[in-house]
């Protein structure tokens, strides 16, 4: 299925769409907030995987709605060498990332090929409930393997 719009904004205030990544396979990591000790502990990890990844030709990208000064902070602070893009909460609820009897967003991992389609996605239930990097990678190595046989 077609990956819905993401159109956001970058910690240096530069205006981001996700359209613009079309051509590379990439994994979208949506986390609640910073204040999410659970998030922060995932955005380090990504960090930590990264190299995986890289060596997988994949692009990292995270999302949250919280602002980009914010996510300049979190960039900062933790050293992470992915973008994080602020996003509204309409682009989380067309994600089905943020429903809306619920206060927060879900924890949520897409997995996208170069052509735009959404191959692999977990959404959580809880702050916990969310796709491991290992996960990510070996779903990645599989969809990449079938995916030359299309």
């Amino acid at each position: 299925m077609p990956a819905p719009p993401l159109l956001g904004i970058l910690p240096n205030g530069k205006e981001f769409d996700l359209e613009s990544r079309r051509g590379k396979w990439l994994v979208l990591v949506f986390y609640r907030s910073a204040s999410c000790g659970l998030c922060i502990q995932q955005l380090e990890h990504l960090e930590r995987d990264k190299e995986a990844y890289d060596h997988l030709g994949v692009e990292v990208l995270a999302v949250t709605a919280d602002p980009p000064a914010t996510n300049e902070w979190v960039t900062e602070e933790y050293d992470l060498g992915f973008p994080i893009i602020s996003v509204d909460r309409e682009t989380l609820a067309e994600w089905g990332v943020w429903q809306p009897d619920e206060r927060r967003p879900r924890p949520a991992a897409f997995i996208i090929d170069e052509r735009g389609e959404i191959l692999y996605h977990q959404i959580g239930e809880t702050a916990a409930d969310r796709a491991s990097d290992a996960t990510l990678v070996f779903a990645i190595r599989a969809l990449e393997a079938s995916s030359k046989g299309r």
